[in-house]
């Protein structure tokens, strides 16, 4: 068996939860390559599964110092820095790996994440630009002879952009549409087919569509504005509430008692799943409390169906289809207390009232200490003090919600 097939099989078993048989695989390797940085990699995961990340972070410096050039091991470094609060050792490394790879898309991609944590937002979308679905957008755009839009006037003229990323990222990057039809553009965006009919209603859009076609002035990547528009931590060009939820097809019975949407997962392929969902069984407590109806916005297979507080949850997931079908039921709830997902994005979007759940190794766009942020007013953020510990958030969010259920329904 090849070595790389052996890191495999440690890799395969840690993504189906054997630690143990994945800790085995990885010290043999080390044993049988104790100069190959790669079981040091292997092990770093292992810690960070097991939310050590101190450690994970111990690791990764092993390796590098195996192969001071080595590009990867710059970057798996850096990372775990950054995964262990450790940003400015993270901007150091990166730096130093720049300066041997000065043209290496992952790394630049890769710094400027970290610059954005950092609150480095200009250079960080500089550099983020080079990330590889921006340059295949790049690319077809070349070929159609569509010309990138550096910043060019844009009145009279139509602007094609591209959705490149995920659902999330588009309903929170879609505010700034408007600003470029103000300019006198003709905006289409090019979006997935469950959002097409919600972003449609954002103020600014002429169209969407699914593919690019040749008969536009520009094209560029909708996570590309901020850089244009000059979109910094202290402005992000705020144009609240900018989505629109459509006339819901069903409304839901009248009640007293206050509505609560729950998220508690998302995409199982994210690369950060793991890390930003809550089990479902610690929302036992919450679901317990009394005089609330809630509502579960879960629409993959972690529902509640067939779980112990099956009867506390009304499950919606039958009910949701595209984005504007959900954005309507958003709006017949009084509060959403999701995760870091798409939900949070189309909530805060909404300008509708929602709590989110967020990990202690967050995203760069909620990086801080501050329990609001200037993306979303309507939107209050719990924060995980201890990696995989979620005990202490879901606390304050019962204590936040026994409040709210002494609200009388007019005051909420």
């Amino acid at each position: 068996m090849s070595f790389d097939r052996f890191l495999h099989l440690g890799m395969r078993a840690l993504k189906k939860g054997d630690a143990k048989r994945a800790a085995e695989i990885f010290h043999h390797f080390n044993d049988l390559r104790p100069a190959d940085p790669r079981g040091y990699f292997g092990l770093a995961q292992l810690e960070k599964y097991q939310w050590a990340f101190q450690r994970a972070h111990h690791l990764t410096r092993k390796a590098l110092l195996l192969q001071p050039n080595n590009l990867r091991c710059y970057i798996s470094h850096a990372t775990a820095c950054s995964d262990d609060l450790e940003l400015q050792e993270a901007l150091r490394m990166m730096a130093r790996a720049l300066v041997i790879h000065p043209l290496n898309h992952d790394l630049r991609t890769h710094f400027g994440l970290l610059h954005l944590c950092a609150g480095d937002w200009r250079r960080g979308f500089t550099l983020y630009d080079d990330r590889g679905s921006r340059r295949a957008l790049l690319q077809q755009l070349k070929k159609l002879n569509i010309a990138p839009w550096r910043g060019e006037p844009l009145d009279g003229k139509h602007i094609l952009l591209a959705a490149e990323q995920g659902a999330g990222d588009v309903l929170q990057f879609v505010r700034y549409v408007a600003p470029l039809a103000e300019q006198g553009a003709k905006v289409t965006v090019i979006c997935q087919k469950n959002l097409r009919g919600l972003i449609a209603q954002v103020a600014g859009v002429h169209a969407v569509g699914a593919t690019i076609s040749g008969d536009t002035s520009y094209g560029e990547a909708l996570m590309t504005l901020p850089r244009h528009l000059q979109v910094t931590p202290r402005d992000v060009k705020l144009n609240q509430p900018y989505l629109v939820a459509p006339t819901a097809k069903e409304v839901l019975p009248a009640t007293d008692k206050p509505r609560i949407g729950v998220s508690w997962t998302g995409n199982p392929a994210h690369s950060a799943n793991r890390e930003r969902s809550v089990p479902i069984a610690e929302l036992a407590p919450l679901f317990a409390l009394e005089g609330i109806e809630f509502y579960s916005f879960q629409f993959d297979s972690d529902t509640v169906e067939d779980k112990p507080f099956a009867d506390e949850v009304i499950d919606l997931a039958p009910r949701l289809g595209d984005f504007g079908q959900t954005a309507s039921y958003v709006k017949q709830m009084d509060l959403i207390i999701t995760i870091d997902s798409s939900l949070a994005h189309l909530a805060g979007g909404l300008g509708h009232p929602v709590w989110l759940m967020l990990a202690r190794q967050t995203d760069w766009r909620w990086i801080g200490d501050e329990h609001t942020t200037p993306w979303y007013p309507s939107m209050r953020l719990f924060r995980q003090t201890t990696a995989g510990d979620w005990a202490p958030v879901l606390g304050q969010i019962a204590a936040a919600l026994q409040t709210l259920r002494a609200t009388p329904r007019a005051a909420r």
